[in-house]
């Protein structure tokens, strides 16, 4: 019901019909937990003998090429006797990520070749391993905006597992923090709708980051499995469709009064997750 008939199941629970069904705080609970362990799982995805060569071939040249940027940005600063030490850190960064990038392809291409104590990277870079490769390798920016976020970017690329071990036990202990930021928004929605209470909203809330964290859980063993088109497809579809679908069940809503709530509820859920998560890694790099 969750899945297909989450407004029924919203609203069976606010209307009393609770004998049959878990609560929403302790599904909220057990899902996070479940989420949490399964991204554990995630981050440890193995590299098959027959992956993508290509990839691996094109990720070790930009990883070189960025060598090379960083040795001539060096030169530069020396002659200009300023930023020195902060383009050598890169510099240093950037060597080491592309030692590792050719060592991964040569694991692929020639495996006999390769030390087993050397073979340290067993997983083909994704996106995101390759998004941490170019800020890690990248020379910090004086005329940054945010020099403080940016210095904590740069402080998690260049040791992403600890960074992500701190930021996944930071979101675990301050997710339900996401119940009480969203309360108002869904109250400026609905404040002068009769007989619309805070508690419906908060039932509402936390079945809905239910089924969001239970969307996550799927999406992690489709990215170990390269499925990105059904990633995209499902990040794009689900949560619109399941927000639509809920709204309209729980308070009994016509199809444009769900609709125009549910737009609205995918921009403020976009900016609150976005100021949530960039807050959550501002304190988990200090």
């Amino acid at each position: 019901m969750l899945v297909a008939f989450p407004g029924r199941l919203t609203r069976r629970y606010i209307d009393g019909q609770r004998k049959n069904y878990v609560s929403p705080l302790a599904l909220f609970l057990f899902m996070v937990f479940l989420t949490f362990f399964v991204t554990s799982f995630g981050s440890g995805q193995l590299l098959s003998r027959d992956a993508n060569i290509a990839s691996l071939t094109n990720h070790a040249a930009s990883a070189k090429l960025r060598v090379e940027r960083n040795e001539q940005a060096l030169e530069e600063a020396r002659k200009a006797n300023t930023g020195v030490a902060g383009v050598e850190k890169a510099l240093a960064v950037s060597r080491k990520l592309q030692h590792e990038a050719e060592q991964r392809l040569l694991y692929v291409a020639s495996p006999e070749k390769v030390n087993s104590e050397e073979a340290i990277e067993l997983r083909e870079p994704g996106w995101f391993d390759k998004t941490i490769s170019r800020i890690a390798s990248s020379p910090p920016n004086p005329d940054a905006t945010f020099p403080e976020l940016e210095k904590s970017f740069h402080h998690a690329a260049e040791n992403p597992e600890l960074a992500f071990y701190k930021l996944k036990n930071t979101i675990y202990k301050f997710s339900f923090l996401l119940i009480p930021i969203s309360l108002p928004f869904m109250w400026l929605m609905f404040f002068w709708k009769p007989g619309v209470t805070m508690y419906e909203h908060a039932v509402f809330v936390l079945y809905s980051l239910c089924f969001m964290s239970l969307l996550l859980t799927v999406l992690i063993p489709l990215s170990i499995l390269n499925q990105g088109w059904l990633i995209g497809l499902l990040v794009c579809v689900a949560p619109p469709l399941h927000m639509f679908l809920q709204l309209r069940g729980t308070y009994n809503l016509g199809k444009w009064g769900a609709l125009w709530r549910t737009c609205m509820l995918l921009v403020v859920a976009n900016i609150v997750f976005c100021v949530f998560l960039v807050l959550v890694l501002m304190k988990s790099v200090h």
